[in-house]
């Protein structure tokens, strides 16, 4: 069994092929479906967020949190962002990005949590990811 497939689960990744391992994967499966249970799928989410959702007066953000959870609330995936990327998130109308994520579970929210040098955290952000499929 290899280590990518795609059909009725869209496209799927083994954690070993997203590491960059060299094929054949060195994992042996008892059966194809404790094969399939161990691959990863892709998800795509989009964060935005509007102007009244933003914290007003901030003005030295050291880091955002970006993060998506499956329906237990467990992080499942997590960017911070710093510096240029948080600016140009701010400025961008609309003001949303796309991400794409390998992870065997389905996603079910997204947070954004900023952090500001002077105020520290500040109101979290989260919403529920609509499912589309990738």
């Amino acid at each position: 069994m290899g280590s990518e497939s795609s059909g009725r689960w869209g496209t799927t990744k083994s954690y070993y092929a997203l590491n960059k391992g060299r094929p054949p994967t060195p994992y042996q499966y008892a059966s194809e479906e404790q094969w399939l249970q161990s691959l990863t799928r892709e998800h795509r989410f989009t964060i935005w967020l509007e102007d009244h959702e933003l914290p007003h007066g901030v003005a030295d953000y050291d880091f955002w949190v970006v993060a998506a959870h499956n329906k237990d609330g467990a992080e499942m995936f997590r960017e911070d962002l710093v510096g240029v990327a948080i600016d140009q998130f701010i400025q961008s109308i609309p003001r949303q990005r796309t991400y794409i994520v390998y992870t065997p579970e389905q996603l079910a929210s997204w947070t954004v949590w900023p952090h500001s040098k002077t105020q520290g955290w500040l109101n979290r952000i989260t919403k529920p990811i609509d499912h589309i499929p990738a």
